[in-house]
């Protein structure tokens, strides 16, 4: 198993799930740099442009992402690094979780639900707004908020929906998690 630095991974995660504030797709964007940094060292055969495709590799799977979505580019990653992916990730089933598009399945992923009036809108016009979003195609970025006071005194679940051509996925901001809808 090749070592990976921590705080390389942290930063990219960190990263990455800001991108939606651009309409940006977090796992379309670490797939494409992880290209290009294939690309940069089959130009100058510097080892370290692997290195930190590695790193943003390991940040794709922390953040929940599935291996199979760019799993042609990351074995051919592993492959210029001497490993596979059993070697370097033994034991570790990084997925994101598959569910059914359906309202029982979307109000079963989220977490307690603020009554406060700061939140973006009741649980039930939430489960439905995803819903309509993801099986409608109606593609961005979509951001809700349990409790967005502004004083800040509870907590605040953020989830945001990405709706794209090929799929839909909803992340959870307070579990690091993402749930991919299937039927979409």
């Amino acid at each position: 198993m090749i070592a990976i630095r921590r705080d390389e991974v942290e930063a990219t995660k960190l990263a990455v799930n800001r991108l939606d504030f651009h309409n940006l797709y977090p796992s379309k964007t670490l797939i494409r740099s992880i290209e290009y940094l294939l690309e940069q060292n089959s130009v100058s055969g510097d080892k370290r442009y692997l290195e930190a495709g590695l790193a943003r590799l390991q940040a794709f799977l922390e953040l929940g992402f599935c291996y199979d979505d760019g799993e042609s580019v990351f074995s051919e990653l592993l492959s210029r690094l001497g490993t596979d992916k059993k070697e370097q990730f033994p034991l570790r089933a990084y997925n994101a979780r598959k569910i059914p598009l359906t309202r029982a399945q979307i109000s079963g992923v989220i977490d307690r639900w603020s009554p406060s009036k700061y939140h973006t809108m009741s649980k039930t016009a939430l489960v439905e707004d995803i819903f309509q979003k993801a099986s409608e195609k109606q593609l961005g970025v979509y951001e809700y908020h349990s409790n967005a006071n502004p004083k800040g005194r509870a907590i605040d679940r953020v989830y945001i929906l990405y709706v794209e051509e090929e799929a839909s996925y909803l992340y959870n901001d307070s579990l690091e998690r993402y749930y991919i809808f299937e039927n979409t």
